[in-house]
This record gives structure tokens, C-alpha cells and sequence, in this order.
């Protein structure tokens, strides 16, 4: 009987001081929702996305603190027991040089794809960022385009669709460096789509050291464009080329602060060893 009390007891503390609380994000400036804003929970490795409305939903512990960030705004932690419903975040200064030009050259051919191809499963939440170096005959991007395999239906009645985002990040001496997007650049899947095709509204000058490309899954939306929490055991099937060097690396976004990991051979990411790296399957104009 002790033990029962107990057992109930140690319930009802953990009731007490965690709770869901329903939060929505906003533009300080124009009060206009943000939109796939990344909200997690600090040294608890989970954390969630706000939908196309700016909402979200997290439970979390009174003692818990969050950490809000967007590509196009500033960072913002706060302590869980202080909010009450509404977030404002204040736009970045976004100040890059070389990275966005006009240029009068026409790009109507995509680039050719690798034939040789593995499908690798990327699950909401996750990130594959591979290298794409520049040269002589490649010094601008317009577009990006990732094949996926093809889909007959998203196995599930739940979902409307697949939400993607295209960062761009620096090359810091062959690893990720700092992001630079000056736009927040999204794909909506459709369960016909044979590619994940972003456009980037400008032509973009390759830096001299190259850029990472990243494909970051934010996860499954409904008809009403919320997102969907409980659908990771659906995925989507990205295409991947073996190598012997790679240059293609994996982060789980809310898992261990997002490290990246290379997808190297016998790599530890993965609850198995690689034979071989792989490398991310993208082609452009």
C-alpha cells in the first residue's frame, strides 16, 4: 500500500511541474507569424517545429528553459515558467558579400545526375548537408534539385504533405560553417513529386571555397497546415552515390545541440557500420 501511495505521489509531482503549453511566434516588427521556427527544450534533446501559422505546442518542465531560432532572425532563450502564449523574434541584419548577384547567363539545363544511386530514408527533424564545390564552369545556383524516390501516396491519411528547407552553409576548412541564406527557402511535397525542387529567387555566386548544401526535413503537415507530431515512422527516400571520400553530413536537429556527422565509412551515426561513404544525389542550374 506504501508503495502504491508512493508510485502516486511521485506522479502527481511530475504532473506538477510539467506542462504543455501552446505558444505562437512572432515577427516583433510586423506581428506577422514565423513560420518553421526550430523551439527546443535545452539539454533535453527534443524539441519541436511551429507550423506555417507560427504555432506550437511543447511540454516541458517549469525549470526548463528554450531556445528559439530561425535562419532569418535572431536567437532567443527564455525560461519555460515565463512565457505565457506569445514569442516575438527580432529579424537578423543579414549583411553577406558574394553570395547573391544578377547575372545575365541562362540557366535551362539541370546538371546531370549520378546513375549509380542508393535510397536512404531522411525522417522529420533531420539534415543532410552535402559539399558542393566551385570551378571554372560552375561559379552560379539557381536552382537545387534532390530526386527522391518516387512516391505513389505518403503512407498515411494524415498527411497533406512534406516540408523541406534549403540552408546554405560556409565552408569552414571542409567542415559546416556559419549559415548564410538571406531567405527562407521552402519545398512542399506532394505525394506525386518526383524531386525536392528549391528555388532560389536570385542567382547565387558560388564562394571561392565552395558552400554546403543542406536539406533540413521539418516534418509531415496536415490539410490545415499543422504539423503532424507523431509521424516519424514515415519517411522520405533521398538518393545517394558511394564514395570513398565523402562529403555529405547528417545532423538529428534536436539531438546532442544538431552535431553533424560525416557519412564516412564505419561511421557510428547510423545503429549499423557503412561499407562505403555516400554522398548526397543533387543536381542544379
Amino acid at each position: 500500500m506504501k508503495k502504491i501511495l508512493f508510485i502516486a505521489f511521485l506522479f502527481s509531482q511530475i504532473y506538477s511541474y510539467s506542462q504543455e503549453k501552446k505558444l505562437i511566434i512572432l515577427d516583433e516588427n510586423n506581428n506577422q507569424p514565423v513560420e518553421y521556427c526550430s523551439v527546443s527544450v535545452i539539454g533535453k534533446d527534443r524539441g519541436e517545429y511551429s507550423d506555417s501559422k507560427g504555432l506550437v505546442k511543447i511540454n516541458s518542465n517549469e525549470s526548463d528553459s528554450l531556445l528559439i531560432s530561425h535562419i532569418l532572425y535572431n536567437e532567443v532563450k527564455i525560461k519555460f515558467k515565463t512565457i505565457k502564449d506569445t514569442i516575438w523574434l527580432s529579424q537578423k541584419n543579414q549583411f553577406l558579400d558574394e553570395v547573391v548577384i544578377s547575372s545575365s547567363k541562362d540557366f535551362n539545363e539541370w546538371s546531370k545526375e549520378r546513375k549509380e544511386k542508393h535510397q536512404w530514408n531522411i525522417q522529420p527533424k533531420t539534415e543532410f548537408s552535402v559539399f558542393f564545390e566551385k570551378n571554372k564552369d560552375i561559379q552560379t545556383l539557381s536552382k537545387i534539385r534532390f530526386p527522391i524516390e518516387n512516391l505513389i501516396e505518403l503512407k498515411s491519411e494524415n498527411i497533406h504533405r512534406a516540408i523541406f528547407r534549403l540552408i546554405l552553409y560556409s565552408n569552414d576548412k571542409g567542415k559546416i560553417g556559419e549559415k548564410i541564406n538571406t531567405e527562407n527557402i521552402i519545398y512542399s511535397l506532394s505525394d506525386e513529386s518526383k524531386s525536392i525542387i528549391f528555388d532560389l529567387g536570385e542567382i547565387y555566386k558560388i564562394p571561392k571555397e565552395g558552400v554546403f548544401l543542406g536539406i533540413e526535413f521539418i516534418g509531415f503537415e496536415d490539410l490545415n497546415k499543422s504539423i503532424l507530431e507523431n509521424e516519424r515512422n514515415n519517411y522520405i527516400k533521398l538518393s545517394f552515390a558511394s564514395t570513398k571520400s565523402s562529403k555529405t553530413f547528417y545532423s538529428n536537429k534536436f539531438i546532442n545541440n544538431g552535431k553533424w556527422s560525416l557519412l564516412e565509412k564505419n561511421t557510428s551515426v547510423f545503429p549499423f557500420k557503412l561499407k562505403t561513404g555516400l554522398s548526397l544525389i543533387f543536381a542544379y542550374k
